[in-house]
């Protein structure tokens, strides 16, 4: 802590570096972007205007060679949606009443509600969350629904993602799951589970990538995803589909690359009457690593 404050006060705050750095990003970003990247360096809101955040660095607005930050309006492109609806053709497909129901979460952001010591909490679009939404509806068409979700924005509480998940009664959660956040990722599905949530959750992301082990000495995980995730996600998919919608055979399980799961799984789904239970497992070169 001591460490990151000398950093934000010598550093990121330095008059001199700010005086030379300050017209060139106020050229480039809104005030409420810069609000938003400097605001980010403190652990509770501290910055709500650019005016705030040039008095904290003890800066008059008169002496920048640049007096405005840019002006949305002139970036903005008039009728982009009619613009882009002109170039790529809007396929609508029939939901089928049977179709496979995807609730994915992305959290990488903090709810607005914490106050703790927890620092870096920059809004960024689900950007792979829909692409991944993109691959699997040219894929599935018809056959899948996907609902997408980011925490501060589309829900700001536990509570309202519950609401959200139970509105939408998906078949299937995938999580994207950030090393930083890991903390926050655990909480949220013990909280799920602890609401009654038992439909299987497979994690994805970095966090996982990097960290399967860890994340599946947490019982309430069922599935990780280690590579980026299109493919290994429609077969994961896939085998649901042909499995009434639940957690396939450790036979079926063990043939899709990419995925781990583990011994806990078992014996928490077997409790809960589910006749297709994974195992231990990962890509199959590794098969025996988790157990």
């Amino acid at each position: 802590m001591a460490v990151r404050t000398s950093f934000v006060q010598e550093y990121v705050f330095n008059k001199e570096r700010l005086m030379s750095r300050l017209p060139y990003q106020m050229m480039h970003f809104t005030e409420d972007e810069l609000n938003q990247k400097y605001n980010s360096y403190f652990p509770t809101p501290k910055i709500k205007s650019f005016n705030d955040f040039l008095n904290y660095a003890k800066i008059n607005r008169q002496d920048l060679q640049v007096q405005e930050c840019l002006d949305e309006n002139v970036v903005r492109i008039p009728k982009l949606k009619c613009k882009l609806e002109s170039i790529f053709s809007k396929t609508i497909h029939k939901k089928s009443k049977n179709r496979f129901k995807l609730f994915l979460i992305d959290l990488s952001t903090y709810f607005s509600s914490e106050s703790d010591n927890r620092q870096y909490n920059v809004l960024e679009p689900p950007l792979g969350l829909m692409a991944l939404e993109t691959f699997l509806n040219k894929k599935l068409k018809e056959k899948i629904e996907v609902k997408i979700t980011k925490s501060f924005i589309d829900f700001d509480s536990f509570d309202e993602l519950l609401r959200l998940i139970n509105k939408f009664s998906p078949d299937l959660i995938g999580i994207r799951a950030m090393t930083f956040y890991s903390g926050f990722f655990h909480e949220t599905v013990a909280y799920l589970r602890d609401e009654g949530i038992k439909i299987p959750i497979i994690a994805g992301g970095p966090y996982p990538t990097a960290s399967y082990h860890d994340i599946l000495k947490d019982k309430n995980i069922d599935v990780c995803a280690i590579p980026e995730g299109e493919i290994t996600l429609l077969e994961f998919i896939n085998a649901m589909i042909e499995n009434d919608k639940r957690l396939p055979n450790f036979n079926i399980l063990k043939k899709i690359k990419g995925i781990a799961f583990s011994h806990e799984t078992k014996r928490n789904k077997l409790k809960q009457g589910i006749a297709s239970i994974p195992v231990s497992g990962m890509i199959p070169e590794m098969i025996n690593n988790l157990e």
